[in-house]
């Protein structure tokens, strides 16, 4: 619709108990809101296990609707096995296709699901018999209570003139009928019911299995999906929803806690736990925390009708999906980014868990869902469009006739914008604009001002009009159309609100010990938490001594996990970077020319390692995972990331010492910002200043160092000199190359998603055919390696026995003998492999600031070794080059985290081999 006449929308209708939200019982909270394939119904399901359905009322212009019938679809039960109480409430409903002039809708509450029909019965009476005459009160009874009349005997004369008794139609009601009842094939709670295309099957989701039932069959189902585990000590995720496709009635898609979206060809197999897609947007490691597996749980997935997209909900965003794009989402939508800060909060309160719904409009240009404080939002499909509708749900928004229109969603703060200087203005602009139809929904964007019981879970879309139907606090309202040309049916809001219940865990609900009690949930501590104090015996009756030496034994048992976890991470960084950093010089002072042969090794260690991690054995003839970013993509990103490797590795062999190696590749920002000002980005003046002082750095130390290299003759000078600028200049276009080869990978990360483990395993492994043209170079190297003076590995014979030995075994139990430079070359790759992974589980639990600070440290502790170790004497002025670089170094990472407003994908390491 054009922007000049845009769509308004309107509460028009509202069901439901009009009185006080206290007077509404537990069991009349709607759980559940579904319209018919036509739209000309409404179903919606409570936590009493009721069902009631609405019919259109075709006497009216507008999309109005009126009471068609109510039924008890399902009653409490209790699972006497487990000890567990099976509620009534109504989790799905769903609609089958209509052939006849019967519906039939199934319901579904933790553990049953049932098929109903619903049709309309028509009661007939007896309106005429052949008593009908004299059967009167009259005859029954004499006057003034006396003995009843004898009936006449002459009426009838023969059997001819007897009549059938004559019916008539008294009046219509509707019917509802279970005509099949599926149960006792979940051991988990059903969270999802969706019927298949073709009109005879449907499967049902629980948080381990989907089963694939017959409607037809109600005592056999097949299991499709199982992904719980031998041990369910390893259970990672758990599926959250499960719908099939509008169009193909061979696939189907689930979603899981884990974020992920997979979706599953039943052609392929009988059990279906390979997926033939997987849509999954990973989380940079700058935006992780404690809470990020379960804001990254998806609650709601859908189809749209054509079935081209899928809509996904988690609790900050709703994501729109194209069924041909895996790698990422073709729009996210922030939601409530405005509550990241106060996530714990919602910890605390269970509201982190709420389950929002989403749904496509019937012409997939709309998404809806639902937020707290009664507000729900529509957004457009469209990735350009950036605008909302921001609509209340709520009796004061309904009596004060509040209107939604489309209006820009303001990104220069959170998703919510501010209204002025205001804080908590709406997105919805300001509420005198569009004053002549009402005044525009506000949204509450002040974290501390948002009522979370108040909240929007459940949503359904009309399939062919703009009309929705909301389950809200207290009334089911309706925004209705907009005053436009057409006639556009707005909003039903239906009744519901989430009373606070306790949150369960799966182990919880489903697990019993072995004297037959429920097994305690085993709970998760990110820290121990001292407001829970009693918890380390501080409000017992001991002694204050007693209480602190308590306090710090149980803080200390606490954290033991977290601290070896640290330690680990520092002792693969420290301990393997340092000693492959010992490695390495120790080859470089014996062999400098050696710089090819260490870059292909390392290509090859890595490659073969990254296979493990990307084999898939249903892949023949490689066995490979489906690569998420076009291997044409990656080839630019190969040849650049070869080059550089061998270009720093092949400098030592001009004069080139490891120290000078580390301090001249720790200024790489400098590139790096010449780069991106080319590029289009835009620097601080710390971050210039920064680079500037580390250019001085850099130049400082390389000519000092020069300096200490120029012999004394004229004709060793003109020979050294040479060597050292050449040996300068191949390190200035590796680090030229890492700089533009960092943009490339950003764009990519960008496009793609930060896809760092399979970037990590193609660079390596694709680039070992480059190494072909340096054949007769590697076998050269590698024999001059094989040459170098033997390291004696003693056994633990002792002289006696060996003279025992034959003589030719004798020399062979005196020691094993192996090349030095080869047991240097084996360190240095499984060094540099450690301290690969050291990097990558730092970047995965920490922010890139803490990563890059401790990385520099790391550098500085290399360069320190470097000259203790093996006798490096550093100028004066190469020691102030160092002490500068470093310094500016850290002076630029602390301004870019500054700046950082958003968390951004992982940047690559430029190489796998380094010095420093």
């Amino acid at each position: 619709m054009a922007d000049a006449d845009p769509t308004v929308w309107k509460f028009t209708q509202c069901f439901g108990d009009k009185g006080d939200v206290e007077d509404i019982t537990e069991a009349d909270i709607i759980s559940t809101v579904e319209f018919d394939h036509t739209g000309n119904y409404l179903a919606t399901g409570d936590k009493g296990g009721r069902v009631v359905l609405f019919e259109r009322n075709e006497t009216k212009k507008t999309c109005e609707y009126k009471f068609h019938t109510e039924f008890q679809s399902h009653e409490p039960e209790f699972d006497y096995l487990k000890s567990l109480e099976i509620e009534e409430k109504i989790n799905k409903i769903k609609w089958c296709r209509r052939q006849n002039a019967s519906h039939y809708l199934l319901s579904t509450n933790d553990k049953t699901i049932k098929l109903w029909k619903v049709f309309e019965k028509s009661l007939k009476v007896v309106a005429e018999n052949n008593l009908s005459q004299d059967v009167t009160p009259g005859n029954i009874a004499g006057a003034g209570g006396g003995a009843p009349r004898p009936l006449l005997q002459t009426q009838f004369k023969n059997a001819g003139e007897l009549k059938l008794p004559r019916l008539t139609h008294h009046d219509t009601v509707v019917a509802a009928v279970p005509r099949r009842t599926y149960a006792n094939a979940h051991a988990y709670h059903i969270n999802s019911i969706s019927v298949n295309s073709d009109g005879e099957t449907f499967i049902s989701s629980d948080d381990l299995r989907i089963n694939l039932w017959n409607l037809n069959i109600q005592d056999q189902s097949f299991n499709i999906v199982d992904i719980k585990p031998a041990n369910m000590e390893e259970l990672t995720e758990v599926i959250t929803a499960a719908e099939f496709h509008p169009v193909s009635c061979n696939w189907f898609m689930y979603a899981s806690s884990k974020g992920t979206i997979k979706l599953a060809d039943m052609r392929e197999s009988a059990l279906c736990d390979q997926h033939a897609k997987l849509f999954e947007q990973e989380e940079g490691p700058d935006s992780r925390s404690f809470f990020s597996e379960i804001i990254s749980s998806i609650s709601d997935v859908r189809f749209s009708h054509d079935g081209r997209y899928i809509l996904s909900r988690d609790y900050l965003t709703v994501k729109i999906w194209d069924v041909n794009m895996e790698r990422q989402p073709v729009k996210t939508i922030p939601i409530h980014e405005h509550l990241r800060p106060k996530l714990c909060d919602t910890y605390e309160n269970d509201s982190i868990f709420d389950k929002f719904e989403v749904v496509f409009s019937g012409d997939a240009k709309n998404v809806m869902t639902g937020s707290y404080n009664n507000n729900f939002m529509i957004y457009p499909s469209d990735p350009e469009k950036e605008t909302e509708v921001v609509l209340q749900a709520d009796k004061s928004a309904f009596k004060a006739k509040k209107v939604g229109i489309p209006t820009p969603i303001n990104l220069s703060t959170s998703p919510t914008a501010t209204n002025g200087n205001k804080k908590g203005g709406s997105r919805a602009g300001s509420p005198a604009a569009g004053a002549g139809q009402g005044q525009r929904m506000r949204k509450e964007t002040d974290a501390d001002q948002i009522d979370f019981n108040k909240k929007i879970l459940h949503m359904s879309w009309h399939p062919f009009e703009d009309s929705i139907a909301i389950a809200a606090t207290n009334n089911p309202p309706r925004p209705l159309p907009p005053y436009h040309a057409l006639r556009n049916c707005g909003l039903a809001k239906m009744t519901s609100r989430s009373a606070p219940r306790r949150r369960q865990t799966l182990r919880e609900s489903h697990a019993v010990t072995r004297n037959g009690g429920a097994a305690t949930p085993k709970v998760i501590n990110a820290a121990p938490s001292l407001e829970k104090a009693e918890l380390y015996g501080i409000h017992d009756q001991r002694s204050t001594h007693s209480k602190l030496v308590g306090l710090a034994g149980r803080i200390f048992i606490e954290t033991i996990p977290q601290w070896l976890t640290v330690g680990a991470m520092l002792g693969l960084i420290f301990g393997g970077c340092c000693s492959n950093v010992f490695a390495l010089e120790a080859i470089v002072k014996v062999e400098p020319a050696s710089g090819t042969l260490l870059t292909f090794v390392q290509f090859l260690f890595v490659a073969v390692t990254g296979y493990v991690s990307q084999f898939d054995a249903t892949r023949p003839p490689f066995f490979i995972r489906p690569n998420r970013v076009p291997i044409r993509r990656w080839l630019i990103n190969i040849v650049l990331f070869f080059s550089i490797n061998l270009l720093n590795n092949h400098a030592f062999s001009y004069d080139i010492s490891v120290p000078v190696h580390i301090i001249l590749r720790s200024g790489g920002s400098i590139t790096t910002i010449v780069a991106g000002s080319l590029y289009g980005k835009k620097y601080s003046r710390i971050q210039v200043t920064a680079v500037v002082l580390l250019t001085i750095g850099v130049i400082t130390a390389a000519w000092s160092d020069a300096q200490t290299k120029q012999p004394v003759t004229e004709s060793s000078h003109e020979k050294s000199t040479p060597s050292f600028s050449t040996g300068l200049g191949i390190l200035f276009v590796a680090q030229a190359l890492s700089a533009v080869m960092g943009l490339y990978t950003e764009e990519t990360y960008r496009q793609y998603g930060p896809q760092w483990k399979e970037n990590l395993f193609y660079s390596h492994i694709l680039s070992l055919p480059l190494f072909l043209p340096f054949t007769k170079s590697l076998v050269r190297q590698f024999m001059r390696l094989v040459d170098s003076p033997p390291l004696v590995l003693r056994l633990p014979i002792d002289q006696a026995s060996l003279t025992t030995l034959p003589e030719g075994w004798q020399k062979v139990a005196e020691g094993i003998h192996i090349p030095s430079q080869v047991t240097y070359l084996a360190l240095n790759v499984l060094t540099q492999y450690a301290c690969i992974r050291g990097v990558n589980l730092l970047a995965a639990v920490s922010s890139a600031l803490t990563v890059t600070i401790v990385l520099n440290i790391r550098k500085l502790v290399s360069l320190l070794l470097s000259i203790w170790l093996f006798g490096n004497r550093l100028a004066t002025g190469t020691l102030v080059g160092a002490v500068v670089v470093f310094s500016a170094g850290a002076l630029y990472s602390l301004d870019s985290k500054q700046k950082e407003k958003k968390p951004a994908a992982p940047r690559p390491k430029a190489e796998t081999g380094r010095a420093g």
